[in-house]
């Protein structure tokens, strides 16, 4: 008789056997290594269903800006920051920092053009808006170490590869042929009415009207994705003024909140913290220019004519005032630039910037010295996208792009 526990070795063998017949059979062989986890999907992409093959999509341009909204695909900055803020490969492929993280090593990808480190850094010294944009974020060095590693050393240390080697003013040109597989035009619709565009064909229209953003739901065509938050509004306060008595109440998210409710016709909310500004370090000495003559008084809030949200804004911040004096001052864009600039009149501005400032420096170049910030609201918008169109993937500021087969 076999013993019982021979017995049941035998058993608990078989049936290990019987498990791992699949993976090559029983005796000498190799175990089974585990399966590799499933990538995770990414999650910038847009969602809209069963994608199509390549082709050229067409993006409604409805606004001035809108000719931008999708991202362009040359110059190629080195990094690209996603819809999470995360750093994804541009024209560099990798990048590591030395032990004071105040220096970078870029290993550029491989390029059609043969973009060498050396071109890179050239290009970067003489192109003025490249040389203007180093200046402005503190780099000290930019020196190529061999063809494809180039080494950029910053007056201060960055916990993490520092967002500004994503500006399109760092940008290469990697290839110089036409663009294939998924392209992009910018159409403006026949009439004044957004909608048209969509009935004429547009696949793309980013928008934060809420009003729009209805009625496309209930276009079975088209699919309807808040893109990430990318602009706040700030109450820009010139040095020698107060802000606003009485305006700023203690509870000044519920202030934010109610003017992202109630003030403007966008997807905003109540502007929310880290605020780039607050975490700014010196910036470097800038060309003093002349104020240019205007009548705007002490007791102005300025807005851009151009920006609806910003006036929404200045009303409200009037209506708000304990100042019955106050009034609101509509410039155009330019007109108002040149006014902050100087802070004529020591007049307050509504003013837009960027969620994520690339170059913080250079945002705040033309303000005030010594200006206080109050921040009001941020905005974002919608995507509107047809469905089955190419698979796109969504950066940081709301910009879209075709996404690149592995």
């Amino acid at each position: 008789m076999v013993p019982r526990t021979i017995r049941l070795a035998r058993e608990v063998r078989a049936a290990a056997c019987l498990a791992g017949l699949a993976g090559g059979g029983c005796g000498g062989s190799a175990p089974v290594p585990p399966a590799e986890p499933a990538a995770a999907p990414d999650r910038c992409i847009l969602p809209t269903g069963d994608p199509g093959e390549p082709r050229e999509l067409v993006a409604a341009a409805v606004r001035p800006e809108d000719s931008a909204i999708v991202a362009r695909r040359r110059p190629e900055p080195l990094i690209r920051l996603d819809c999470f803020g995360a750093a994804r490969p541009g024209a560099a492929e990798s990048w590591t920092p030395d032990s004071s993280h105040r220096t970078w090593t870029f290993v550029l990808a491989p390029s059609a053009l043969g973009v060498t480190a050396a071109g890179a850094a050239a290009e970067w010294r003489t192109r003025p808006d490249a040389a203007t944009t180093l200046r402005y974020a503190g780099v000290a060095s930019v020196v190529p170490l061999d063809d494809r590693r180039l080494v950029v050393t910053l007056d201060r240390p960055a916990d993490s590869v520092p967002a500004l080697f994503a500006d399109p003013s760092l940008g290469l040109v990697t290839d110089s042929l036409p663009p294939t597989g998924t392209t992009f035009i910018a159409r403006r619709p026949s009439s004044g009415d957004p909608r048209d565009a969509l009935d004429a064909g547009a696949d793309i229209l980013r928008t934060g009207d809420p009003a729009l953003l209805e009625y496309a739901r209930t276009r079975s065509d088209f699919t309807v994705h808040p893109l990430p938050w990318s602009r706040t509004y700030v109450l820009v306060v010139p040095p020698g003024r107060d802000a606003l008595g009485g305006l700023i109440p203690a509870d000044s998210a519920a202030f934010r909140a109610g003017l992202a409710s109630d003030a403007v016709r966008a997807e905003a909310r109540g502007a929310e913290p880290p605020f780039w500004w607050d975490a700014m370090g010196p910036c470097p000495p800038l060309e003093t220019l002349p104020s240019p003559p205007g009548v705007l008084g002490a007791n102005a809030v300025v807005y851009a004519l151009e920006d609806p949200v910003a006036r929404a804004l200045a009303d409200r911040v009037v209506a708000l005032s304990d100042n019955p004096m106050m009034a609101t001052s509509g410039l155009p864009a330019r007109s108002m630039a040149e006014a902050l600039r100087g802070g004529f009149g020591r007049a307050y501005y509504v003013v837009a910037v960027p969620r994520t400032a690339l170059v913080p420096c250079r945002e705040v170049a033309g303000w005030p010295a010594g200006s206080a910030l109050i921040p009001l609201i941020d905005t974002r918008m919608s995507a509107i996208v047809r469905r089955g169109v190419p698979r796109l993937t969504v950066d940081f500021d709301g910009g879209l792009r075709e996404v690149h087969a592995p």
